[in-house]
């Protein structure tokens, strides 16, 4: 279990191990939880002196027995195949940062900094994670901004609409590990940022008029 600050980033490779597929599970903390949870129950409450925030991005927790016990009752709901519902969501993420804060101390400087810039540059961002398969929301979101926001700074670094530039980095990328013939299609298609192979063939077929099969046999002279 890794706790990652809000104003750092990471790469994440996902790997499997000793045979199974690999699998994790994400939880963010949104600032508006955060400062509602800080009006609900520390606002009046005597706040803890003389401790500064984490100074490490990445941290790793202690498996501590509440952490242990959420984790596993939000993996349950998965594994079942069931939706929690917006109202147990929540109490699982109110649980999360209570475990938080009892574990150290320095999480509440940390959690509860709402006065520290986001300063995430676009850019850089946007080439280091345009093959998550992420909406635009949730692009705009790790990045710091709300979509409006998140749109407007997009045209300060290119002339194309966000959702036109992850399909054109998305595709080009494709195009290469076509080329190289090392990757099944079904492999390129999720690792280029696709939902499905038939979206990936969708919209590969649309720019060269040739499904990804196809143009992988024409440039490798592979069948």
């Amino acid at each position: 279990m890794f706790f990652l600050k809000k104003d750092c980033s990471v790469r994440l490779v996902k790997a499997s191990f000793a045979g199974k597929n690999y699998e994790g599970l994400n939880i963010r903390l949104p600032q508006n939880i955060l400062e509602d949870y800080f009006q609900r129950h520390l606002k009046n409450n005597e706040f803890p002196q003389d401790f500064t925030g984490l100074s490490n991005c990445f941290m790793r927790l202690n498996r501590t027995l509440c952490l242990q016990g959420l984790l596993s009752s939000i993996i349950l709901f998965v594994e079942e195949g069931q939706d929690p519902g917006q109202e147990m969501t929540e109490l699982k993420v109110e649980e999360l940062i209570l475990d938080l804060l009892q574990t150290n101390i320095r999480f509440f400087p940390t959690l509860f900094d709402f006065y520290r810039d986001w300063n995430v540059d676009l850019k850089e961002f946007m080439e280091d994670h345009f093959t998550e398969n992420l909406s635009l929301s949730e692009f705009a979101s790790y990045s710091g901004r709300s979509l409006a926001t998140f749109k407007r700074d997009f045209l300060k670094i290119t002339e194309l609409s966000p959702a036109k530039w992850l399909m054109t980095r998305r595709l080009d990328l494709a195009e290469n590990l076509l080329k190289e013939n090392k990757l099944s299609i079904k492999q390129i298609s999720y690792s280029v940022g696709f939902k499905t192979p038939a979206h990936f063939s969708t919209a590969f077929k649309k720019r060269h008029e040739m499904t990804p099969p196809e143009y992988r046999a024409s440039n490798t002279g592979c069948n």
